[in-house]
């Protein structure tokens, strides 16, 4: 396994250990007779167990794979500090009775998708400045988790930074790191965002051919992901994009549906 995810070689918060009620990424390993084991997957060398009644509220559970998946990224919040790499575990806050699961869900990754564009984003930015990622990351990325601490344990590093811009100005004189930071930052930030349902009559080959195809065609970045019930997201940029290419791209789809026999359905 990757190390922390995110595949740096230094530790990804500025305490390798996490806090008492902090939501945290992790994976279920394995499950025992009486807990179930986990990795967590932010921090190095750290490990989790729950036991079965902090998983869920439900009296009668069929299948503990369906319950809680082993192997999957999901997240937990940590109730106890048990050993110096050793955390309990809960997963009975992670459903808002207003939300159904898949919602509740994708809520609580925000943070930890937002944390991956942040390594994106300081990649690239050292990578154009020619920066030394990792003393980048031990300073100005650790500075920016200790005003989080403060602020909020479970809000985002990335968010954290979007507020704090200028505390890079302690770090470094060239103010040209600022400006790249910031269109990198917007890049990521201002996304337009469109829907459709898409469903193949015969196979997912042919979605996935019909997607392909598309991608072929249109030389503007963007991205198309599948989220659940046959519905799609198209992502892109407000730099380098704009509503018209999405309108252009979603009828594009529609119009070359039946030659690949899928069924589209736009979702305003």
């Amino acid at each position: 396994m990757e190390k922390y995810i995110y595949n740096i070689s230094c530790s990804f918060y500025e305490h390798n250990t996490p806090l008492i009620y902090e939501n945290v990424l992790v994976m279920f390993t394995e499950y025992k007779d009486n807990h179930i084991e986990a990795i967590l997957l932010e921090y190095e060398n750290y490990y989790g167990m729950m036991i079965y009644c902090d998983a869920t509220r439900k009296k009668k559970i069929y299948d503990w794979h369906k319950e809680i998946p082993l192997n999957k990224p999901t997240i937990a919040r940590v109730e106890k500090i048990l050993t110096t790499n050793y955390v309990q575990l809960s997963t009975l806050f992670n459903i808002n009775k207003k939300k159904n699961y898949e919602e509740s869900l994708n809520l609580l990754m925000k943070p930890f998708n937002d944390n991956k564009i942040l390594v994106n984003i300081s990649k690239n930015l050292c990578k154009n400045c020619n920066i030394d990622f990792n003393i980048f990351w031990c300073s100005v990325i650790y500075k920016i988790d200790a005003i989080r601490k403060d602020i909020d344990i479970n809000k985002s590093l990335l968010e954290v930074f979007q507020d704090n811009l200028n505390i890079i100005d302690e770090f470094y004189d060239d103010n040209n790191i600022l400006i790249q930071l910031k269109k990198l930052l917007i890049n990521k930030k201002d996304k337009l965002l469109s829907k459709f349902r898409l469903i193949s009559k015969y196979s997912i080959n042919n979605t996935i051919n019909l997607l392909q195809y598309i991608e072929n065609n249109n030389k503007w970045e963007f991205t198309i992901k599948y989220n659940s019930e046959s519905i799609y997201f198209l992502e892109s940029s407000c730099e380098t994009s704009t509503l018209q290419d999405h309108t252009n791209l979603i009828n594009m789809i529609m119009e070359n549906a039946n030659n690949y026999d899928c069924i589209f359905e736009n979702i305003i």
